[in-house]
C-alpha cells in the first residue's frame, strides 16, 4: 500500500511565478528552455445512449494554460476558462449552454471574479459561486494562470446525480526552467446515482412493482418506513412493512376476519364486529381512534394507514442513494524540466467511504470497497426486477507517464474520481418480478387504500423520459456518469535541443477498477503544471495496486 498526497489549496499567481526554484531543485534552476502546461477538469460528465448519442451533459469544465514555447502557439501567453454547462442532444430542446467565462494575458495580470453563476436549466440546478480566474506573463519568470471555483447544490439530469458542494483549484505555469501543472478538487459528499431516478430512467413503472420487490429493496438498502407520529412513531423494515400490508389487506377483505363483508353502518360494538377488533387494533399506531364508531369509519382509518406506509415505502426507495461517495479528493501534478529524472507526473487521491442506501459498504482496501459496492447495487437492481450485469463502478482510475521524445520531456497525469456505466438493457437477459399474488402490485394496493395514483419515483426523470419518448426511457440505451475528471500535461525542451514536440504515451496506472476494462480519462489539451510553492498539502490514505 502507498499513501498519496493531494493538493487542496487555492492557486496563487504569485506562488506560481515564484515556484521554479522550489519545484525544480538545483538542476532545474540551471536549466534554460521553453515549455507549455495545460490543466483541465470536468466536474460532472453524463452521457445517455451510445457515447452520448441521446444526451451529453458536461458541468463545470475548466482549463488553464501557460506557454512560452513559440512552436506551441502564441508564445508568452496564459489563459484560464470555465464552461459552466454544455448539453448536446438528439432532442433540440435539450441542446443547452451557458456562457463561458475566461481571462487571457500576454503580459500584465488579467483577473476576473464572478460572484455567482446560476446553473438552473431543464437539465440542471445549482450555482457556481464564487469563481475567480487569473492569468499573467512576466518577462523574467514566464507565464501562469489560475482558477478557483465552488459548486453548490448541484443537481443533474432528472436527479440522477446530486452534489451539495465541491471546491476546485487549478494552476499552470511555463517558465524558462520548467513547465508545471496542478489540479485539485474536493467533494465532501456526492450522490452519484439516485435510485428513484435510475429506476424511472430504466423504465420501471412503480405501479407494477410487487410488494415483495419493495420489501426486498428496502431490506437491501436498510431503508425504513415511518409509521405513525409522535409517541406512536415506529420505523418499519421491509419485512415488517410487508407483514403490516398483508394484515391490513386481510382486515379490509371479505373473509371471516375482514370488514369487507359487513354492513358499513354497523357500530363497532355490534357482535359481528367486536370479534374482529382484537386483530385490527395493533395494525393502527395508537390503536383504533375513539372517533371511529362505525365499520365505515374504521375502514377509512385502515385505508389511510395502508396508503401512508405505501407512500412512505416508495418515497424511501425514490430518495435513496444508489451510490453515495463521501470525502472524495482528487488531484494531479505534472512537472517537465530538462530530464526525465528531474520531471514528475503524480496522481493523488482519497476516498472516505461509500454508501448504498443506508448501508455503509465494507472493504479492507479500495478494490474490495468498490467491488462490495457494485455487488450491493446489483442486488438492489435485481430486487427491483432488473437483470444482472447492468451496472459497472470504478473509483480513482488513473494514468500517468513521464517520457522524452523529439527533444521534449513530457509529463502527463489523468484521474477520474468515480465512473459508473449502465449497460443498454437490450444487451442483457433476465430480470423479472418476484412471485406474488395478483393483489400485491403497488397499483392494486393503492386502489385498495383509496390512495389515488401511484406516484412517480422521480418526477424529473419522468419528464426527461417524456422528452426522449421516441427512444424509450432515458437510461435504457445505456449511460455513463463520470465525476471529477482531472488532467494535466507539461512539456519542456531545454534550449540546447531544439525540435518539434511529440506527446508521451500514457502508461496505465489504475488505482482500482471493477466490472470491466479500465477507461482512461482523456487528456484535455497538450500540457500542464506541477508543484506550486506556498500551496498546502492535504494528506489522505488510499490503497493502490
Amino acid at each position: 500500500m502507498r499513501k498519496f498526497r493531494i493538493v487542496g489549496a487555492a492557486v496563487s499567481l504569485a506562488a506560481l511565478l515564484g515556484a521554479a526554484a522550489a519545484a525544480g531543485g538545483p538542476a532545474s534552476a540551471a536549466t534554460s528552455g521553453v515549455g507549455t502546461t495545460q490543466a483541465n477538469t470536468t466536474a460532472v460528465s453524463i452521457k445517455l445512449g451510445s457515447n452520448g448519442s441521446l444526451l451529453g451533459v458536461q458541468l463545470a469544465s475548466d482549463n488553464g494554460s501557460a506557454n512560452i514555447d513559440p512552436k506551441q502557439g502564441t508564445p508568452s501567453a496564459a489563459s484560464s476558462a470555465l464552461s459552466p454547462l454544455t448539453s448536446t442532444s438528439s432532442v433540440s430542446a435539450l441542446n443547452l449552454s451557458l456562457p463561458k467565462v475566461s481571462v487571457s494575458s500576454t503580459g500584465a495580470a488579467n483577473n476576473k471574479s464572478v460572484p455567482s453563476i446560476d446553473l438552473t436549466t431543464p437539465l440542471t440546478s445549482g450555482t457556481i459561486n464564487p469563481l475567480s480566474l487569473s492569468s499573467v506573463v512576466d518577462a523574467t519568470q514566464g507565464a501562469a494562470s489560475g482558477l478557483n471555483s465552488t459548486l453548490n447544490n448541484l443537481g443533474v439530469v432528472g436527479g440522477l446525480l446530486t452534489v451539495p458542494n465541491a471546491t476546485s483549484s487549478l494552476g499552470a505555469t511555463a517558465k524558462s526552467g520548467d513547465a508545471d501543472g496542478l489540479r485539485g478538487l474536493s467533494v465532501p459528499s456526492i450522490q452519484v446515482l439516485n435510485l428513484g431516478a435510475v429506476l424511472q430512467g430504466l423504465g420501471i413503472n412503480p405501479a407494477n412493482l410487487q410488494l415483495g420487490q419493495v420489501q426486498n429493496v428496502l431490506n437491501t438498502l436498510n431503508v425504513t418506513v415511518p409509521n405513525g407520529s409522535g409517541a406512536n412513531l415506529t420505523n418499519l423494515t421491509g419485512t415488517q412493512l410487508s407483514t403490516l400490508v398483508d394484515n391490513i389487506q386481510t382486515a379490509l377483505g371479505t373473509g371471516p376476519t375482514g370488514l369487507g363483508g359487513l354492513l358499513q353502518t354497523l357500530p363497532l360494538t355490534d357482535p359481528l364486529v367486536t370479534p374482529l377488533l382484537g386483530s385490527i387494533t395493533p395494525l393502527i399506531p395508537g390503536g383504533i381512534p375513539a372517533s371511529d364508531t362505525t365499520v365505515a369509519q374504521l375502514v377509512t382509518t385502515l385505508q389511510g394507514e395502508l396508503g401512508g406506509v405505501l407512500n412512505g415505502a416508495l418515497a424511501g426507495i425514490a430518495n435513496a442513494p444508489l451510490l453515495q461517495v463521501n470525502n472524495l479528493v482528487v488531484g494531479v501534478t505534472t512537472k517537465a524540466t530538462d530530464t526525465v529524472a528531474n520531471s514528475v507526473a503524480d496522481v493523488s487521491a482519497s476516498l472516505g467511504s461509500i454508501k448504498v442506501g443506508n448501508v455503509s459498504i465494507p472493504g479492507v482496501d479500495l478494490a474490495s470497497l468498490v467491488t462490495n459496492a457494485q455487488n450491493t447495487i446489483t442486488t438492489v437492481l435485481t430486487d427491483a426486477g432488473l437483470p444482472t450485469g447492468l451496472l459497472t463502478v470504478k473509483a480513482l482510475d488513473s494514468t500517468k507517464s513521464v517520457a522524452s521524445q523529439g527533444g521534449y520531456v513530457n509529463a502527463l497525469a489523468n484521474l477520474t474520481g468515480v465512473h459508473v456505466a449502465l449497460a443498454p438493457l437490450s444487451s442483457l437477459t433476465g430480470g423479472a418480478a418476484t412471485a406474488n399474488s395478483a393483489t400485491d402490485s403497488m397499483s392494486q394496493l393503492f386502489t385498495l387504500a383509496n390512495a389515488g395514483s401511484v406516484p412517480a419515483l422521480s418526477p424529473a426523470m419522468a419528464t426527461l423520459n417524456g422528452l426522449l419518448a421516441s427512444t424509450g426511457a432515458a437510461l435504457t440505451q445505456g449511460a455513463t456518469v463520470d465525476v471529477l475528471q482531472v488532467g494535466a500535461s507539461s512539456t519542456f525542451q531545454a534550449a540546447s535541443t531544439p525540435s518539434n514536440p511529440a506527446a508521451a504515451t500514457p502508461q496505465s496506472g489504475t488505482l482500482a477498477t471493477t466490472g470491466g476494462p479500465t477507461q482512461l480519462l482523456g487528456i484535455v489539451g497538450l500540457l500542464l503544471l506541477a508543484t506550486v510553492a506556498g500551496l498546502r498539502w492535504l494528506r489522505r490514505p488510499v490503497t493502490t495496486n
